[in-house]
């Protein structure tokens, strides 16, 4: 099944196709060679692709900058030791530890901003992968090989990605498990409606409403250490997978980009022709 964002992009990429083929082959005869249609595609889609990759690629300083910003926000701690004494002495976080939602949200950003712009530069060298022939091909093993390091990244944070969510779900458990005063509230509405004719005062409608509320307090016990314990481990490992997730957006990210802007020429012109120059501005 189609993610909601593979939806659109596949929306996009038809539409995208539908105007270039109405652009450049249905106006002209049927006698155009199909060849030549799909070239005209390709070429504009690997306009489009290359002007995408351009702009990731200039911008490869400032993502890698705002990323360790993210970095040293979020993770203040050297050690594990550091952050388990600084969560043990709040006890607001038995119920929500804020830092580790600070420190999963700039955690998450990296890793969609890192998996999004290597997509761009994946479909950028998949458009511009020529014909296999007989020898000349080194610039396109060039190209296969940075694709493969591409795809090994993507996959990697997208496995990151998909575990983020189960913290909050072990956490619950582990919370619930420790008595904390509960509060529920239930509301009754009741609505009556009475009808009469031929009285006195002729014919009578009446209706009565009423409303009951009850809240309910249960106060539980203390929390035992051990579950406190706990919770506090379940933070700290989190905090140590968030930091390692962190550090492996930033590291992947540069050490693809850096890749990318040594093999530019094979990757940009994999046949020696003269290409686009992607990344000509390193």
């Amino acid at each position: 099944r189609f993610s909601s964002f593979g939806c659109d992009l596949f929306h996009h990429i038809t539409l995208s196709f539908v105007s270039v083929w109405k652009e450049h082959c249905i106006p002209v005869s049927f006698n155009i060679p199909i060849k030549h249609c799909i070239m005209t595609l390709s070429s504009s889609f690997q306009k489009r692709a290359k002007a995408q990759a351009d702009e990731v690629v200039e911008k490869v300083e400032t993502t890698l900058s705002a990323m360790e910003a993210a970095y040293k926000e979020g993770f203040p701690y050297e050690t594990l030791s550091e952050a388990r004494k600084a969560y043990e002495s709040k006890d607001e976080t038995l119920e929500k530890n804020e830092a580790i939602v600070v420190a999963l949200d700039a955690t998450r950003d990296a890793l969609s901003t890192g998996i999004m712009h290597l997509r761009t530069i994946e479909t950028y060298i998949s458009l511009n992968v020529p014909q296999m022939e007989d020898g000349n091909n080194f610039g396109v093993t060039v190209q296969l090989n940075a694709l493969k390091e591409i795809g090994d990244i993507k996959e990697k944070w997208s496995k990151s990605m998909e575990e983020l969510p189960k913290y909050f779900s072990t956490r619950a458990d582990a919370v619930d498990k420790l008595g904390l005063p509960k509060q529920s509230k239930t509301e009754t509405k009741t609505t009556s409606q009475s009808e009469s004719t031929g009285g006195k005062e002729g014919d009578e409608s009446k209706t009565n409403n009423s409303k009951t509320t009850e809240e309910k307090t249960s106060n539980g016990g203390a929390p035992e250490y051990h579950r406190i314990q706990h919770i506090i481990a379940i933070d700290v490992q989190q905090y140590f997978t968030l930091k390692a997730a962190m550090r492996s957006v930033m590291e992947g990210y540069l050490v693809a980009m850096d890749n990318l802007l040594k093999n530019r020429m094979k990757i940009d012109a994999p046949k020696g022709n003269g290409g686009g120059n992607f990344g000509a501005m390193y």
